[in-house]
């Protein structure tokens, strides 16, 4: 998945969020502990590895039961790279918008590095499941997929492509307690303006009802702005860094205007016809905040530029400049 599949307040989502604090802090430290897992091969038995026992634990505050099950936020945190996130208030299973998707505004490794703008979340509880949903560039075509990925299930994508240079519209939402639904409409690869729709069916077991599940344990939307890194460490040259590569997404090389550009955001919740109700615009009063700074912009906001927070209305980038 593009980026971490914890909910967050979750206790796993506290521990990679250390982890990512710690790889951000601590570069030396980390890349002795990569060494180390990398030539274990994942077994956390392993004996250079286990001589590092002590200090993973101290690192990133590990509990015993934490240390057991770091192949787990090891698989999740080799795909995780720098984004601009931001997060609702729990209870929401609707979110409508537009972005805007530029041409030629991004600077990637293709062997390794993906750029996203989507929607999605956490359905319902401390463990809710994760869903992503929005629009994947092509490094070689510079246009967009749409596509859902969701935990537990096989990515869809769907086609035609969107074309970059233009507005995308966009809903994602809980179309009933049995199946979620991405649309979109913008001008596709077929040269003229279509609507593209992903659906997933699955059980309301699931947890992503269409009332929100409330505003306690309910389902977190979240809206994204990332590149995903498939093991950044493993492909950059020594000396290196994966925050420092020089590599961006969302705006014009030697500019520093942000590109990607989110507008008219709206979320609400689905009654039991399938309809939107309770819309009101993505602002502060509908936003977490709580989470601290590095985990709404990862690595920090030296390399992620936004022209707002908890608006309904804010353009973003990453640079992952040296400087």
């Amino acid at each position: 998945m593009p980026a971490a599949q914890w909910k967050p307040g979750s206790h796993a989502a506290t521990v990679f969020e250390r982890m990512l604090q710690f790889r951000a802090e601590h570069r030396k430290k980390f890349a002795d502990f990569m060494a180390a897992y990398v030539a274990s091969h994942g077994n956390v038995n392993n004996p250079r590895l286990a001589r590092m026992h002590a200090q993973i634990l101290k690192w990133f505050v590990f509990t015993e039961r934490d240390y057991e099950n770091m192949p787990g936020y090891m698989k999740v945190f080799s795909g995780t790279g720098p984004y601009r996130r931001l997060i609702s208030k729990p209870g929401y299973s609707y979110v409508a918008g537009t972005v805007f998707l530029p041409c030629k505004a991004a600077h990637l490794n293709p062997k390794f590095e993906t750029a996203f703008a989507y929607l999605g979340g956490w359905g319902v509880g401390k463990a809710g499941k994760a869903v992503d949903a929005g629009f994947q560039r092509s490094d070689a075509y510079d246009n967009y997929a749409l596509f859902i990925s969701a935990q537990d299930f096989r990515q869809i994508s769907k086609f035609p492509r969107f074309e970059c240079g233009h507005a995308v519209d966009f809903r994602f939402y809980a179309a009933s307690d049995r199946e979620l639904r991405l649309w979109a409409k913008g001008v596709t690869t077929n040269g003229r303006v279509e609507v593209v729709e992903a659906r997933l069916e699955h059980s309301p077991k699931y947890g992503w009802p269409a009332d929100g599940g409330g505003t306690n344990e309910g389902i977190v939307l979240k809206r994204m702005t990332t590149i995903g890194q498939d093991n950044a460490e493993a492909h950059l040259p020594p000396g290196v860094s994966w925050d420092t590569s020089g590599t961006y997404f969302g705006h014009y090389a030697n500019e520093r205007q942000p590109r990607i550009r989110w507008s008219n955001l709206v979320i609400g919740r689905v009654d039991a016809k399938g309809n939107p109700v309770d819309v009101r615009p993505w602002d502060v009063a509908r936003t977490d905040l709580s989470p601290h700074e590095g985990m709404l912009n990862y690595p920090d906001p030296r390399r992620i530029w936004f022209t707002c927070t908890a608006c309904s209305d804010e353009s973003n980038a990453i640079n992952l400049s040296a400087h």
